[in-house]
């Protein structure tokens, strides 16, 4: 298993009126960054104010990789600004907050990592928001009369991937007639497959081999325009079988093509 550690690479602000960021480069590290970027709030009311840290880089997890654990945190503290868990920094897909998704605990003003609940949201919702997949920071001064600083040393997406083997599917008919794709394919496990066999006689047969292995008996066909995996079909006609696997798991039928 490996694991990759996205970072942010940009950052917005509800208000540049009121807010003001310096040194902002700190904020665009992993949780291990021991200097931090400053926010300040000067505006003369306890309203809630924003830092959204955006730009997360997903086309840094290798293609194919499957993803088995993800883990979002910040690491900063507060001065000035108010420290309950009401304000406690969440998830938002742009400037929208995800539901459930709120921090059991806001920062305080000693420096330390928050890790942030994901909910419900899968791995393929995240990367879907792509650039919108926001930290969201309250900066809300617990005072009218005192200014509000957050530091912020960085924030991250810590993700743990595996890197599948590549299958070599080899497709043949024994027999008259044509499929289609014919040689070797190469997938991942869970990748989808579809055969276009076109069979002659009914002794048509279809041949597949995984890595070397014949696994022909372990293939579920579909025709198309029917649930049936009856393997029957009209001499000569044109049958769509779509050969699967899931996680990896092959599942058990018989792959021959027969006359009506």
């Amino acid at each position: 298993m490996a694991t990759i550690r996205l970072v942010p690479s940009t950052y917005a602000v509800s208000s540049t009126n009121y807010l003001s960021v310096s040194n902002a480069a700190n904020m665009y590290h992993n949780t291990d960054n021991t200097t931090y970027a400053t926010v300040t709030n000067t505006y003369a009311s306890t309203s809630s104010r924003y830092l959204y840290l955006r730009g997360f880089n997903f086309n840094d997890i290798p293609s194919g990789a499957v993803i088995s654990s993800f883990t979002v945190k910040i690491k900063g503290y507060e001065s000035g600004l108010s420290t309950s868990t009401s304000y406690a920094p969440r998830l938002a897909n742009g400037t929208s907050a995800i539901a459930n998704t709120t921090a059991s605990s806001n920062f305080g003003t000693s420096t330390h990592t928050i890790t942030i609940p994901t909910g419900a949201l899968t791995w393929q919702q995240i990367a879907n928001y792509d650039d919108d997949f926001t930290i969201m920071v309250y900066v809300r001064r617990s005072s009218r009369n005192t200014t509000g600083y957050f530091y912020c040393y960085g924030a991250e997406i810590e993700v743990n991937y595996t890197i599948p083997d590549p299958r070599t599917v080899t497709s043949t008919l024994s027999g008259n007639g044509t499929i289609d794709p014919s040689g070797a394919q190469t997938y991942y496990d869970g990748d989808e497959y579809t055969l276009t066999i076109t069979p002659t006689t009914k002794s048509d047969t279809v041949t597949v081999t995984n890595n070397g292995t014949d696994v022909t008996s372990e293939l579920i066909g579909h025709y198309s325009g029917g649930t049936s995996t009856s393997t029957s079909a009209v001499a000569g006609s044109n049958v769509t079988t779509g050969f699967y696997r899931s996680g990896g798991a092959f599942y058990q039928s018989s792959s021959t093509s027969s006359d009506a």
